[in-house]
């Protein structure tokens, strides 16, 4: 889907991190279940900046 978005190929480098530290963020989340704290809040909000970083890398090449 992300490819499509940004007018990529499915095997562009930056679409690729994209999603696999996009599916770690939410991996992170899921682990974490009722026990989440505003700490885990704030490294999935991390992960997910950085993850998000990559497409628009990708996108400006």
């Amino acid at each position: 889907m992300a490819a499509l978005t940004y007018g990529k190929a499915a095997d562009d480098s930056g679409i690729r991190r994209f999603g696999i530290a996009r599916a770690e963020a939410m991996a992170f989340r899921d682990a974490r279940g009722e026990a989440i704290t505003d700490a885990d809040w704030v490294a999935i909000e991390a992960r997910l900046t950085g993850a998000y970083g990559a497409p628009k890398a990708s996108v400006a090449h």
